[in-house]
């Protein structure tokens, strides 16, 4: 869904892939989460409302520069299920920072 492209100001080649991407979408049940780094490191995954609240922090953990898959239900952090409507993923970590629109109907 989104890819971010980091430019070397020295000759104007990308020279980084980020990835954040998701399915299925829209989503009933679950969604999985497919996040691909350039650089390993300590990355956050959170979810956010339309209003911009934040509702669960997905991961804050240390990210490998393989795929990194995670599923996510449509809870919030305190395990409770969120209304269907549009919600936003963010990634951010290590000069990256991605977001990801999604879809829960219920």
């Amino acid at each position: 869904n989104f890819l971010t492209l980091r430019d070397d100001p020295g000759d104007n080649l990308p020279v980084s892939r980020s990835g954040l991407d998701c399915f299925p979408n829209p989503f009933r049940d679950y969604i999985t989460l497919r996040i691909e780094v350039p650089t390993a490191g300590k990355y956050k995954l959170e979810v956010y409302d339309l209003q911009g609240r934040l509702l669960n922090i997905m991961a804050d953990q240390e990210i490998g520069t393989e795929a990194f898959y995670i599923d996510w239900d449509g809870r919030d952090s305190n395990n409770q299920i969120l209304p269907g409507g549009i919600y936003f993923v963010r990634l951010s970590g290590k000069d990256q920072q991605l977001n990801l629109k999604l879809i829960f109907v219920r």
